[in-house]
């Protein structure tokens, strides 16, 4: 039979129809624009109105429409200070669906409009969800930088982080870590620097390692500064010396360690990250305690690792 037209909930689509030599018709030139989403149950309709050979027939098949696919362009964002006014941003999706937006890190957002409220980073994510006719849009997200507008070395001489969230160099860079110890300078890890504590200390931005040194920024890389705390008028412990039968240990960021009542091991007189044990040994600028589970355990800046029975 010859397909004379398509019928689709009620909105008629006619186009030119053929059918092959084993009876199979074929319909082309037929627009489903207006149509959304969904299955038809009797979408397709084809029929043919007889001729001196054939009888008239007709027939009806479901037809399927799939929710269609969409793209968000949302553009790189310029760099601001911290007394950067209140600013919009704009994002279009190919659907022409309203485009919604979310904020992280030093901003805030209320609608379209970004507002700094501090030094640091902010990433504004662009994303549609769809809807009925369109599936949801991969989410763009773009990320820019905020500098101290005041500059001149905003942190104050001998500011330690932690416990401060961050640092602000003579440049306006912001200093933080991140992820994974890594540490941070305007949100991009400063010549893939790792390290717990970050210092500022006479102008100068120092790292205390992964390896237990302390390192100082340079301005473009690293160069060991040594154990002791920069700034710092105490000595750390000989390296070896335990306690007991030493009574305290001092590490090179000058912190007391000592063991307290019930084995408790203590930083500056508080018990470190529930640390108990019996021993307290300096060692390649690094604390251990023999704990009470008779293993050996390393002081990571900010908790214990396990590293065996055997002594260090």
């Amino acid at each position: 039979m010859g397909l004379g037209g398509g019928s689709v909930d009620r909105v008629v689509r006619r186009g030119t129809a053929c059918t092959n030599g084993s009876g199979v018709a074929t319909i082309s030139g037929v627009s489903l624009s207006g149509i959304g989403a969904g299955t038809y149950s009797t979408g397709v309709a084809a029929s043919f109105a007889g001729d001196g050979s054939y009888v008239s027939s007709s027939g009806t098949n479901a037809l399927t429409v799939n929710k269609a696919s969409q793209t968000i362009t949302f553009g790189p964002l310029a760099n601001n200070t911290t007394s950067d006014p209140p600013f919009t941003v704009n994002a279009t999706a190919t659907s022409g669906l309203v485009v919604s937006f979310a904020a992280s890190g030093q901003c805030t957002l209320s609608g379209n409009t970004v507002t700094i409220t501090a030094a640091g980073s902010c990433t504004i994510t662009a994303s549609q969800a769809g809807d009925s006719n369109y599936t949801a849009a991969a989410s763009v997200p773009q990320t820019f930088t905020i500098t101290s507008s005041g500059g001149g070395g905003a942190s104050p001489d001998g500011t330690m982080l932690p416990p401060a969230s961050q640092i602000v160099d003579n440049a306006g860079g912001v200093w933080t870590i991140g992820s994974a110890q890594a540490i941070l300078r305007n949100g991009v890890q400063a010549a893939g620097g790792l390290g717990s504590k970050i210092l500022w200390q006479s102008a100068i931005i120092y790292v205390l390692g992964v390896d237990n040194n302390w390192w100082q920024w340079t301005g473009s890389g690293w160069i060991v500064y040594g154990p002791t705390q920069p700034g710092s008028t105490f000595q750390p412990s000989p390296d070896g010396t335990t306690v007991p039968p030493a009574t305290q240990i001092t590490d090179n960021t000058g912190a007391i360690w000592t063991i307290g009542s019930g084995e408790a091991i203590l930083r500056n007189g508080v018990q470190a990250a529930y640390g108990l044990g019996s021993q307290i040994l300096w060692k390649s600028n690094v604390i251990y305690v023999f704990g009470v589970d008779s293993n050996w355990w390393q002081w990571t800046g900010s908790g214990w690792a396990n590293v065996g029975p055997a002594h260090p």
